[in-house]
């Protein structure tokens, strides 16, 4: 195997150019941007605490994207059973999405047309304009310490004054989606979210990239996904996405708990929202409270990305959330256990796949399997492992039950696991800090059947880590101690490399 795609620098050190609403977003040199596997590692821990990051590519790699949107290539562009957003809630925020294929095709100067009709466009800047008064009841706050002033960034997307993108006939005029009217049209949608049925070209496989574009191309980027022998789509296989007004995509993680990649290659913003890791315990425990039928029935199954609630249910809620609009030009990166949702400002195409890092194989590991959808993504980490590092691979598939007894201690097995409390806790991150190194981020794992561990996401290397006995762990409600035998415990950190009562 080729591993020079994956050889990093630890000495690289890449900051966000500023934070947008508690999101980092950074503006790389042509340099650092050239590299995206250093580049993610580099910003890994940004986006371990935020749950998502926002990077503006380099001019010289947009003006690279030019022979992309070639008549041929757009016009090979086709949308199959978009699909139909029946969306139900009440005044209070919470609401539920069923999603209906529409049994047809679209290219995509037809879907541009229907972004035209009243349904599916948002309103006039002059309607918005006579309702401003009535929405001030709507209004909220949602301030973050680490904030700069986003008057400096008013339009992320004005950075890109001119994209290959611009004046073509398959795209709109995107000059009007400035940050001041988005936050207009942001009110309007959870007013009105329900009075229309949106729709949404999801889950389109192809892309748009080809292969001259050998730098953050998403339908080919060099991560720990190349090494799996066979494609699955939206996984390690592109997909596209043709958006309108108001089309949802509801609360969720990403499958198996992987990174995720989002480009807009032309049109209307995305809005999104983010749950911060150090808030995801909280959220889990609200939604499971909300929608406490559909928890019972699988505990994964804010996996079936059907629910979803508002921004203001959050803040009545206690609930912290990042937020930033994602316009054409640019990607989002989302992170493992940030949870995000968001919808479309209009008409649109982006595209979209998972990637890994090696920093993943343990997330992966542990994470939680939907059992109630027959085709849920189940990644053979073990085989990943053993090819990224060039160790040999133990066969996870067993003849016998002892065999498959010891393959749980050995590999992780989180399907081998029954008990849903234990599969709760595996998802779960213990917050702590020390003066001694700063980390906020720790994933609890299962070392065999009878203990689990506490590792360091962002420092790995720190990776002496005491063993507890389950059946005697009791954890608080927002993961900052645990208890064993019912006596306290407080986390703390030497560089021994240790934890210690």
């Amino acid at each position: 195997m080729n591993r020079s795609k994956f050889q990093t620098d630890d000495l690289v050190i890449i900051e966000p150019s500023y934070y947008s609403d508690g999101i980092p977003v950074f503006h790389p040199t042509s340099k650092q941007f050239d590299n995206f596997y250093q580049f993610n590692k580099a910003i890994n821990k940004y986006g371990m605490k935020s749950g998502i990051i926002k990077v503006i590519p380099p001019r010289k790699w947009l003006d690279l994207l030019a022979h992309n949107y070639s008549d041929d290539r757009i016009n090979g562009i086709k949308i199959r059973n978009p699909i139909i957003q029946h969306i139900h809630g009440t005044s209070n925020g919470v609401y539920s999405q069923q999603n209906v294929e529409r049994n047809r095709s679209y290219n995509i100067y037809q879907w541009k047309k229907m972004s035209e009709s009243s349904a599916h466009q948002p309103p006039t800047s002059t309607s918005l304009s006579r309702s401003k008064r009535g929405n001030a009841d709507h209004d909220h706050k949602h301030n973050n310490d680490k904030d700069h002033d986003n008057a400096n960034h008013d339009n992320d997307g004005a950075y890109h004054s001119k994209l290959p993108v611009d004046g073509k006939k398959f795209n709109i005029d995107t000059s009007e989606f400035t940050s001041k009217r988005c936050q207009a049209l942001e009110k309007v949608y959870w007013k009105s979210l329900t009075y229309t049925e949106p729709m949404y070209g999801a889950d389109v496989l192809g892309s748009i990239f080809d292969d001259t574009i050998t730098s953050w191309n998403v339908n080919h980027l060099p991560n720990v996904l190349d090494l799996m022998e066979e494609k699955v789509p939206g996984v390690n296989d592109a997909y596209l996405y043709a958006g309108l007004w108001k089309a949802t995509f509801a609360w969720h993680l990403e499958d198996q708990d992987l990174y995720s990649i989002n480009y807009i290659h032309f049109g209307a913003p995305k809005q999104w929202y983010l749950i911060p890791q150090n808030q995801e315990t909280k959220f889990f425990e609200l939604m499971k409270q909300i929608y406490d039928d559909e928890w019972r029935s699988c505990p994964e199954f804010l996996r079936h990305k059907t629910f979803l609630v508002s921004p203001q249910f959050l803040d009545k809620h206690g609930i912290k959330y990042n937020k930033v609009i994602h316009y054409q030009g640019e990607f989002i990166i989302t992170y493992p256990y940030g949870y995000h949702a968001g919808f479309n400002y209009g008409y649109n195409l982006a595209e979209s796949v998972n990637f890994a890092l090696d920093d993943w194989f343990i997330i992966g590991e542990v994470a939680n399997i939907c059992q109630c959808i027959p085709d849920a993504v189940h990644i053979n980490i073990n085989e990943l492992r053993s090819k990224f590092y060039g160790t040999p691979c133990i066969p996870d598939d067993t003849d016998t039950d002892d065999d498959k007894e010891k393959e749980e201690v050995q590999q992780l097995n989180p399907k081998k696991r029954s008990t849903p409390d234990l599969k709760r806790l595996s998802l779960h991150k213990i917050q702590y800090e020390t003066s001694a190194a700063e980390v906020r981020c720790g994933l609890v794992v299962f070392n065999d059947q009878q203990n689990f561990q506490l590792q360091l996401l962002n420092y790995p290397q720190l990776d002496k880590i005491e063993s507890v006995p389950y059946r005697d762990v009791i954890v608080d409600d927002d993961w900052n101690y645990f208890w064993v035998k019912q006596r306290k415990l407080t986390l703390s950190l030497k560089m021994d490399r240790t934890i210690h009562k």
